[in-house]
């Protein structure tokens, strides 16, 4: 079920998940030199990664408003999103 965002309905494909626990699974070897790390992993690849991603593709839809277009949705993904 989307969220609806500015009257546009965001989804967040599973591929942002499953990257994000791949990077989580990749820091715990680091676990005992620096603890902190899987912790900011997460911090960081979470949903800071998700936030930028989501405000870039805002970008797109408020242009896309502005020119006279339109946008059915917005799917965040690890390599970005797309708007359409």
């Amino acid at each position: 079920c989307p969220k609806i965002l500015f009257g546009t309905p965001v989804k967040i494909h599973l591929t942002m998940f499953v990257f994000i626990v791949i990077e989580f699974s990749a820091s715990l070897r680091f676990i005992t030199t620096f603890p902190l790390y899987s912790v900011l992993v997460i911090v960081l690849c979470g949903p800071i990664l998700i936030a930028t991603v989501l405000v870039h593709e805002w970008g797109h839809l408020w242009m896309s408003r502005r020119i006279g277009g339109g946008v059915h949705e917005m799917v965040i993904w690890p390599l970005g999103g797309y708007t359409f």
